[in-house]
């Protein structure tokens, strides 16, 4: 049984959760050691600590997800949503409105975890009705996705239909993720080197004959019957590697026997001295 808040701390150090301190207990202090060893134990603060600027500070520098129990005036405050995005770029998705769409704190999300541009505000979003218009909107947009896909080439799959059409963007994902192409434009599919790299270029589970299947019907063939030739080229490869192998060990066992035969000569010629 907890007396007093010295032993709430030393609980609180050895792992006891702030829910199971008694409430008399749960002291600014107390709140504050809590949430520096585990960020999320903000959950289990009272209101008034999850609206307390420096204890959520110091929750969702220890565990950015912590942002989903701090209070919503909080949650849209500039310098948490930073840090917690810093932490976690995941937390992203817990800011407030004003927050997801502040560009610095969603580019240092996206840097963090590229699968965050799911969380990306709308004010942001650059989708085909808006690709003509304001162009330093358009920009911004493009610069949020190269560092989405830069540090996850599969969250390609979350930009808008327009900027998987993009270049720039599309180099950037396959260059992280070659298994990316899957969610680039008709065009960049039916592009045969293009294909060809990101074949070259898979994580994960995705395999190169998987890939094929994304391409345009007019180049499928041709990746296929490539792949076959490369394969084909890499067994001979291999074999003729095997067969340098095997001489140099014949040679190898050859000058050992030879090595013998001499030694036992020359014992024999001792021998008969």
């Amino acid at each position: 049984m907890i007396r007093n808040e010295l032993e709430a701390i030393k609980a609180i150090r050895e792992g006891v959760s702030l829910k199971d301190i008694d409430s008399e207990f749960r002291t600014r202090k107390i709140v504050e050691e809590a949430v520096r060893i585990d960020g999320l134990e903000l959950m289990n603060a009272d209101r008034t600590f999850r609206n307390d600027l420096e204890i959520v500070k110091l929750a969702v520098a220890q565990n950015g997800l912590a942002l989903e129990y701090a209070s919503l005036s909080l949650r849209d405050n500039e310098e948490v949503a930073l840090i917690a995005t810093r932490q976690n770029g995941l937390a992203l998705q817990h800011c407030g409105h004003k927050t997801r769409n502040n560009v610095n704190i969603v580019l240092e999300a996206v840097k963090g975890c590229g699968l965050a541009l799911a969380y990306v505000g709308e004010e942001l979003i650059v989708d085909k009705d808006l690709i003509k218009g304001d162009k330093e909107k358009i920009n911004r947009y493009i610069t949020i996705v190269k560092e989405a896909v830069k540090e996850n080439g599969m969250a390609l799959k979350l930009a808008t239909e327009k900027i998987q059409d993009n270049d720039d963007v599309i180099d950037l994902a396959i260059e992280e993720n070659g298994g990316a192409i899957k969610y680039a434009s008709r065009r960049h599919r039916g592009n045969e080197e293009l294909m060809w790299r990101a074949m070259h270029n898979l994580k994960g589970n995705c395999t190169q004959e998987s890939i094929i299947e994304y391409a345009t019907a007019n180049i499928k063939n041709n990746l296929k019957e490539r792949l076959k030739n490369e394969l084909l080229e890499k067994q001979k490869k291999e074999f003729e590697e095997r067969i340098k192998i095997n001489t140099k060990i014949e040679t190898i066992k050859s000058k050992q026997s030879d090595i013998k035969e001499e030694i036992v000569e020359n014992q024999k010629i001792c021998y008969d001295e």
